[in-house]
């Protein structure tokens, strides 16, 4: 198997192939089965990302494996309201208890010739490492 890198997300310092890359991986995994949602474009989800990372506690992985995103990961910080809205109902309440905020993981994706490898194991481990140390 290839060497497969997670790295942390800089959103200030990203190289622009690099945020592409990742917009392009996420195109195409969402384009497939169950989903078939054809209709994200890069530029669009380059922005989604950007204004998704200026969120409370945000941070976002990738996983890169010979120069090339395989996979991605990220979330951020959300308040009883947000994760309503989110949902559409107020199922989810109970998380909260005493606290204000929860974390929410919204994307997780691994390129389908990638999976099967752990990745996604270890982009979420890397995101959750973010929010256990604060």
């Amino acid at each position: 198997m290839k060497t497969v890198n997670i790295d942390r997300v800089d959103m200030n310092a990203i190289r622009p192939a690099l945020l592409l890359q990742w917009a392009e991986c996420y195109c195409q995994i969402w384009k497939e089965a169950p989903w078939n949602e054809d209709f994200w474009r890069p530029e669009g989800v380059i922005d989604d990302f950007k204004n998704e990372m200026r969120k409370s506690d945000a941070a976002a992985f990738l996983a890169v494996s010979d120069g090339i995103v395989v996979g991605f990961t990220h979330g951020y910080s959300v308040d009883k309201a947000e994760l309503r809205s989110i949902a559409g109902n107020n199922l989810l309440d109970g998380l909260f208890g005493k606290t204000d905020k929860v974390f929410y993981v919204d994307e997780l994706g691994v390129s389908l010739e990638s999976r099967g490898k752990r990745i996604s194991v270890c982009l979420t481990a890397a995101l959750l490492s973010v929010v256990w140390s604060s």
